[in-house]
């Protein structure tokens, strides 16, 4: 099997990304005969994780990086001192803001909130910051963080206010990104065909979708707060483990393994892939775990890999198996000095059933005689079905 996620090309020159898997057939000689190849679309998934990494890091390094501005106004809002850096924040001359009414500057729908503010202030609470638009010299707004704080005289007058505005347009504006990528992915992780499961660093679940508590059989309140190896097989939990340990250390970007699934008497084999994400400083953040449900596709491959050598209807192996079982008897009673016997037999008359009964009787006749030949047989050899109504044994 070959499994890897990557990038394919559109007729119209676009990208998709897909979780590829390809599986090699071979006949029952070991002959590789062809291909089986998946391809899971996962474009949304892969953009809305980027675009959430992407704003975080632009988050962060506005926040670290915005400049202040600071003013002083008297008892009734008129700006009586500036700070140089308004220029480059806003695009004001500071000294053309001496003397105006500082509400004239703000954004009309947020006057109601710095009236608030004012008795607030007057009140002497200690005020938290809050977000309000600034009005800049060309005309556009942008979001100030603004802390208040009264200016007392030498003897212990209110004469003023001291504003402190930091720009936070960015800031907010990739908060809002933020939100919508985080919305964005908990939609496509919460739609998705397959089941996901995200885990933080330490391996425990820290979110789960609809897919996985349906393959699961489980509710929400069931499976978060646990771990993956909970609801692992115990024969495939060593591996597992070791898996999670190699993406830790580096030893591999993702991990792909069949796994058989276990919650209460539910049992279920998936393809399990799993990424390790890491922040700017490559620490590890969380595990996103996806879960392709392969019951199905594992019973008919099972299925199918039965058909090739068993007959359906009598259930006794084909032609293909008995020669497989023969050849396998030769060459093991030679290397024992060993016998075996072989009988062939076939059913007196037997197109009379099929002409006085139709096939349905024929059939009946070819079950009857091969549960005949199994019970004879015993535990030390084997019926074969040769054709038609003819039996080895």
């Amino acid at each position: 099997t070959f499994k890897q996620r990557k990038r394919y090309l559109t007729k119209l020159g676009g990208e998709v990304w897909v979780d590829l898997s390809t599986a090699a057939v071979f006949d029952s000689d070991g002959v590789f005969r062809h291909t089986v190849t998946q391809v899971v679309d996962v474009t949304t998934e892969v953009l809305n994780y980027e675009a959430l990494q992407r704003s975080a890091r632009q988050f962060r390094l506005i926040a670290e990086n915005a400049s202040d501005v600071v003013y002083q106004t008297d008892l009734g809002g008129v700006i009586q001192w500036v700070s140089p850096s308004v220029a480059h924040v806003l695009g004001w001359d500071p000294e053309l803001l001496v003397g105006v009414r500082a509400i004239t500057l703000l954004h009309p729908d947020d006057v109601p909130n710095t009236e608030s503010l004012r008795e607030r202030l007057a009140s002497g609470e200690l005020l938290e910051p809050i977000i309000i638009r600034y009005r800049t010299s060309t005309g556009p707004m942008r979001e100030m963080s603004v802390i208040a704080r009264q200016i007392r005289s030498g003897s212990g007058e209110w004469i003023g206010n001291s504003v402190s505005l930091r720009d936070v347009t960015q800031e907010q504006e990739a908060r809002r990104e933020l939100a919508r990528s985080e919305e964005q992915f908990r939609l496509a992780m919460s739609n998705a065909p397959h089941g996901m499961i995200l885990t933080d660093a330490s391996g425990v679940i820290l979110q789960v979708n609809t897919s996985m508590l349906d393959l699961l059989g489980l509710d929400q309140g069931d499976v978060v707060g646990n771990r993956v190896t909970d609801f692992l097989a115990v024969e495939a939990r060593d591996l597992y483990e070791r898996h999670m340990d190699e993406l830790l250390t580096r030893e591999r970007d993702n991990v792909r393994h069949e796994r058989r699934l276990q919650s209460g008497d539910r049992e279920s084999w998936v393809d399990h892939a799993t990424s390790l994400q890491r922040d700017e400083l490559g620490r590890p953040i969380f595990f996103v775990h996806q879960f392709a449900d392969q019951t199905a596709a594992r019973a008919t491959l099972a299925r199918n890999e039965w058909l090739a050598h068993h007959d359906e209807l009598t259930s006794l192996l084909n032609r293909r198996g008995g020669n497989l079982l023969l050849a396998e008897s030769i060459t093991d009673v030679a290397e024992d000095e060993a016998l075996i016997g072989l009988m062939f037999i076939d059913i007196d008359h037997f197109k009379e059933f099929n002409t006085r009964g139709g096939e349905q009787a024929g059939d009946a006749v070819l079950q009857a005689v091969s549960a005949r030949l199994v019970s004879a047989a015993g535990p030390n050899a084997q019926a074969v079905r040769w054709g038609g109504d003819e039996f080895l044994v």
